[in-house]
């Protein structure tokens, strides 16, 4: 009852304990990035990490069918449509089939052993963000983001301390990315099952035929992000498969680094508005909804701004120098990739929008649409102009997805206006 109690702790100044917390979460995951890459780099060196940085972007890939598309949805389900046991037993199963389609995939490639195992272990570690995800959802239903961003926070700080320590002492990732997992359940354990029956019953029922209508409505926003998560991972699997220099992965990784972090920080802005704006669209204040999502545009616009501005000068010395490898060669590549890390948050900003629209089809033909001209793109021009091309075919990917989204706000909007008016009249 102590440790509940501690972990719930009081809901005074709950809105500055949200954004804390929200805060607080994405800098460790941000951090956790950062750091994992950065002690592998400098421990095996710039050309041996290759294997882990590719580990690390299947897994993230694999992590869109644990996800299932479901946390936003979960989050603005304002009716409670589907109840938390519906929810966590879709997570089951969503779980599962991450795993299974992990196994599949590196038995297609035909990776050797410790490839193998390393991409394996890094999808359950990393896949267990899916699992407690449900839970946080749960709490942010509730009006207790803060809850989620402390579970969070201490999940990613811990199991990032364990993996460094274990790393240190073995030289060794899989070795490492287990005990980094171990760590992970035990958190889970102790934070998220100690506290959640304060907010619903924890209970599993497969056989729910609810849990199988649940997974056919969020399937089209799982499909969505799996093809959105490859579409980001494009220019690294095309690097793979065109079998460029050895630690060309590296680089396009750290120069990656400062993209990634702008879409990371809208999210800190956006995710605890989530529920607020989904009772403005049900309550069809569409006016302050627009409000919002135009200061929202301007946040991203300026801190993107702003990092092209600090990349272009001083982001290749500063990464240059964080993982002892000469980038002085790749300013133009840093700044190309930060302009499309701006879209791509700007383009999540508007995904998220479009759930709460319940545009889960709309959602999944723009990311097909991009995915499609990924698939035709990607691999050309990272075999003819290497990084540069990797970095070209990223930013192209970002503003096309970009100008489908904004294509179906704008829609989306003009077609809520009008049926206001015709109940109206």
């Amino acid at each position: 009852m102590k440790l509940q109690a501690l972990i719930l702790g009081n809901e005074k100044n709950l809105g500055r304990k949200i954004y804390l917390w929200t805060i607080l979460s994405g800098i460790a995951y941000a951090a956790t990035t950062l750091l994992l890459t950065w002690v592998v780099t400098m421990v095996l060196g710039e050309q041996k990490s290759d294997s882990f940085y590719f580990a690390y972007t299947t897994a993230q890939l694999f992590l869109t069918v644990g996800f299932y598309g479901m946390r936003v949805f979960q989050a603005s389900d304002m009716k409670n449509a589907y109840c938390f046991q519906e929810y966590c037993s879709s997570r089951v199963i969503s779980c599962a089939i991450m795993m299974l389609a992990s196994v599949v995939f590196v038995l297609i490639n035909g990776y050797d052993m410790e490839k193998t195992i390393l991409i394996i272990l890094v999808c359950a570690y990393r896949g267990f963000d899916a699992v407690s995800d449900v839970f946080e959802a749960l709490y942010q239903q509730n009006g207790r983001m803060d809850l989620s961003g402390k579970s969070s926070f201490f999940k990613i700080a811990i199991s990032t301390i364990v993996f460094i320590l274990v790393f240190l002492l073995t030289k060794s990732p899989v070795w490492a990315t287990l005990f980094a997992l171990i760590s992970t359940i035990l958190v889970w354990l102790c934070l998220d099952i100690a506290i959640v029956n304060e907010f619903a019953r924890l209970q599993i029922d497969l056989k729910n035929k609810r849990v199988r209508s649940l997974l056919l409505a969020c399937l089209p926003l799982c499909m969505g992000n799996f093809l959105c998560n490859y579409i980001f991972s494009a220019s690294k699997f095309a690097i793979d498969q065109q079998a460029v220099t050895e630690g060309i992965q590296t680089i396009y990784n750290i120069l990656f680094m400062p993209a990634s972090v702008i879409n990371l920080f809208s999210g800190f802005i956006f995710k605890p508005m989530v529920t607020s704006l989904a009772m403005r669209w049900g309550d069809k204040k569409y006016h302050s909804f627009q409000q919002t999502l135009f200061r929202l545009t301007l946040a991203v616009g300026g801190l993107t701004l702003l990092a092209v501005v600090a990349g272009y000068f001083l982001g290749t010395p500063i990464l240059g120098f964080i993982y002892h490898v000469d980038l002085s060669s790749y300013r133009w590549h840093l700044s190309i990739m930060i302009i499309g890390g701006g879209l791509s948050a700007f383009s999540t900003v508007l995904y998220y929008v479009a759930t709460i629209m319940r545009c889960q089809k709309q959602i999944m033909l723009i990311y097909a649409l991009t995915a499609v001209l990924a698939l035709s793109i990607s691999g050309v021009l990272v075999k003819y102009w290497g990084l540069m091309g990797a970095a070209l075919g990223y930013l192209l990917l970002m503003l096309f997805m970009t100008m489908l989204f904004v294509g179906l706000w704008i829609w989306q909007i003009k077609k809520a206006y009008q049926l206001e008016r015709k109940d109206i009249h």
